[in-house]
């Protein structure tokens, strides 16, 4: 008779059975690629160590009955049979041990690595302001050791398991009936699953606050905002902030640690009156002749081992748990990655540019709010200019910046590079042409010589190319006053030479020159922590460069508040409220009594 075709179908793994047994070959496999021979010697120990163990009960049964029998040569071979089994269980458990502790090193180190990997990985800035990635990151660095005892929770969990095995055989040969004594210890195992996953949900569950609470630690202990919290006196208020947000967070978890503790101490109550029976019916059978001494020593031995057993099982089934759902976090990111990856070929970007780049069409709004910060900019930008943005802070300028480096995709609209959409381009290959200093630079705390030429590691050893990078951007006179010059150890958390925030934004502006001819050249209020001498002589030097740039087609993008630096631009577009309202030369712009002109006039009027 036919069957239907729902019946002919295999049954399927849930899919909580699928995520647990991809994190388990996750860990296995990462075991085996931080370290593959200590991996493998582990491997072979689990089920030797297990055998090993179990045997002695055989062993002590022999020797009990051999001694009641009179059996000398028994006797003898037994004992010594049971101190070398325990001496060998000692030996495997210290060169365990041994071989945990450097494997969990090399696997730390391994999945750490990988974790910078992906998120260096990313092509974008979106990761950044989405609260899940955060909050996963934040649990992954609390539980990052964790991820190294994986391979020793898999080795564990076998090597119990094979002793629980052995010993539930050795019980049996006694009776048949003595099995229902590991059957009736595996409630501890869900028990124990359950426990293990009410504290990571926990844990998962108050990532923000530890997140916050982290935030106000750094704070409090940190140099830079040390000045405004003592100068405003918000060190109690901190300090109150602190403490409420970690008392919350302990309570929380407290919570969860007693819950778990519940169920663990609710799973150990069967076995706890299974063991008891067990004791009982192997006297009772002892006092009628049915059994022997050696099998009552096996059975008070191996009943005892059986809770050892089970709540190794527990233990290990909560431990291997527990780095199962700190493995699925990270599998999360290796999904993030491989999402947000560029599908399909990317076209490789044009060398020079002989059209420009062109906006069209193109709204965005940061991810999880309402708001569009840009809306429905329609600009173009030609080849071998130098374009200024200026307007109100808020108007979406570096938004914009942020586009063209393509750290984040339009929410609508498109923008073309020479008529080629920038999505379909390689986006590591675009930036590759890319070069500038935003707003928000960073304070790289290398040695100078570094922390200029990151700029472009193809020249990160070459001081002649620093040096010169150093020069156009008035960063020479910094570098000179350092006491060891390039070689000068930068910042002080590695108890280096600390610099004003307008000495860093020199290096910043310096590494920017690295790139000698980027295709586009982007500088994002360039000159906010500068002088007006430097900030003259470091403009001039950029409209020369921008003109000898200019024969690749370069565009030289400036985002400036001081109109006056900007007034030589090819071309100003102004932007208001995410909109561009203007765009023309200074010249174009004064002659018209808008936005710009405005602006223009009151910035004149405060330096006259």
């Amino acid at each position: 008779m036919p069957r239907c075709s729902r019946c002919r179908q295999p049954p399927t793994a849930s899919p909580a059975m699928r995520r647990s047994l991809r994190s388990l070959g996750f860990v296995i496999a990462a075991a085996f690629r931080a370290d593959p021979w200590r991996a493998a010697v582990m491997c072979a120990l689990a089920p030797t160590s297990g055998l090993v163990t179990a045997s002695s009960a055989l062993w002590l049964k022999l020797l009990a009955d051999a001694v009641t029998d009179r059996r000398s040569r028994v006797a003898l071979l037994a004992a010594v049979a049971l101190g070398a089994a325990t001496g060998l269980t000692s030996v495997l458990r210290l060169m365990s041990g041994k071989l945990v502790f450097r494997l969990q090193q090399q696997i730390g180190l391994l999945l750490e690595r990988q974790l910078v990997e992906l998120a260096a990985s990313l092509p974008g800035l979106e990761h950044h302001e989405r609260p899940e990635y955060l909050d996963r990151l934040e649990h992954l660095r609390a539980e990052r050791s964790t991820l190294g005892q994986a391979l020793g929770a898999v080795v564990s969990s076998c090597s119990v398991t094979i002793q629980a095995l052995a010993t539930a055989a050795l019980l049996a040969s006694v009776h048949p009936v003595l099995l229902l004594l590991p059957v009736l210890g595996l409630p501890s195992l869900l028990t124990t699953a359950k426990s293990a996953a009410i504290i990571d949900g926990a844990k998962h569950a108050t990532a923000p606050q530890t997140r916050l609470t982290s935030h106000y630690l750094a704070v409090a202990t940190t140099t830079g905002p040390a000045k405004e919290l003592r100068l405003f006196g918000l060190g109690e208020e901190v300090l109150r902030r602190h403490r409420a947000l970690a008392e919350t967070t302990m309570r929380a978890r407290v919570r969860a640690r007693l819950a778990s503790v519940a169920w663990m101490a609710g799973g150990s109550l069967t076995f706890i009156a299974a063991y008891v029976g067990a004791i009982a019916f192997v006297v009772w059978r002892a006092t009628l002749g049915l059994a022997t001494p050696g099998d009552v020593l096996l059975t008070l031995q191996q009943a005892g081992q059986v809770n050892s057993n089970i709540l190794g099982i527990a233990a290990m089934v909560g431990r291997l748990q527990g780095v199962l759902l700190v493995a699925g976090h990270f599998l999360w990111f290796v999904d993030h990655a491989k999402s947000t990856a560029p599908s399909g070929a990317r076209l490789a970007p044009p060398s020079r540019l002989n059209q420009g780049i062109r906006l069209e069409h193109v709204s965005f709004r940061y991810p999880g709010t309402e708001r569009d910060i840009l809306q429905d900019v329609n600009l173009f930008l030609p080849a071998g200019t130098v374009v200024a943005f200026v307007g109100e802070n808020g108007a979406g300028k570096s938004t914009l910046i942020k586009l063209l480096c393509g750290f984040y995709p339009p929410t609508q609209g498109r923008i073309a590079v020479d008529g080629v959409d920038l999505a379909d381009l390689d986006v590591e290959q675009w930036r590759d042409g890319l070069s500038g200093a935003f707003q928000d630079f960073c304070k790289f705390e290398f040695i100078a010589a570094e922390t200029v030429g990151v700029g472009d590691l193809s020249g990160i050893d070459d001081p002649v190319r620093i040096g010169a990078a150093a020069q156009q951007t008035g960063a020479s006179g910094v570098i000179d006053a350092l006491p060891d010059g390039l070689a000068t150890q930068l910042g002080r958390t590695f108890q280096g030479v600390d610099l004003s925030q307008g000495q860093w934004q020199k290096l910043a502006l310096a590494r920017s020159r690295m790139l000698a001819r980027p295709l586009l050249y982007l500088l994002d209020e360039p000159t906010a922590s500068l002088d007006a001498g430097s900030e003259y002589e470091l403009f001039s030097q950029i409209n020369r460069s921008a003109r000898q740039a200019a024969a690749q087609g370069a565009i030289t993008l400036l985002v400036s508040h001081r109109l006056s630096t900007v007034r030589d631009a090819d071309l100003i577009v102004v932007l208001h409220h995410g909109q561009v309202v203007e765009v023309g030369s200074h010249v174009d712009l004064m002659n018209i009594p808008r936005l710009y002109a405005e602006l223009f006039t009151l910035q004149s009027r405060a330096y006259q």
